[in-house]
């Protein structure tokens, strides 16, 4: 995710060049921009979802919870740093598209743990 959100800041400030010197490529600008983010955000949850597929079989494993916690933690503050810093220059849409990719990232780091807490519950109820 450090990768994305170091992307995102880049292109904000070359946004914010393009804005400055050529105005009629701006918007153009921003569109591909938050598209390139966006598939850049998705091709490296592939991987993620692969590994922590693997990670739900082995869900009692308590060091793995914690690990988990730690990487979400991360993955929220890089997301909101680089959120804030595209959006304090004027780059709403990549900051907002950044911020939906953490907010996936974090989704798919907890699904193992959804799908134990339904599956213990459904345990629980019969």
């Amino acid at each position: 995710m450090l990768k994305i959100v170091l992307f995102a800041v880049f292109i904000c400030v070359l946004s914010m060049i393009i804005k400055r010197n050529c105005i009629e490529l701006y918007l153009p600008f921003q569109i591909g921009a938050a598209i390139t983010v966006l598939v850049y955000i998705f091709s490296s949850t592939a991987d993620e979802i692969a590994s922590f597929l693997s990670f739900a079989e082995s869900i009692g494993d308590g060091y793995g919870i914690i690990k988990s916690l730690i990487k979400a933690s991360l993955i929220t503050i890089a997301t909101k740093f680089g959120c804030d810093i595209c959006k304090e220059n004027g780059n709403m849409l990549i900051g907002d598209v950044l911020e939906l990719g953490g907010k996936l990232m974090i989704l798919i780091i907890s699904l193992p743990y959804i799908i134990t807490v339904i599956k213990l519950s459904a345990e629980f109820l019969k």
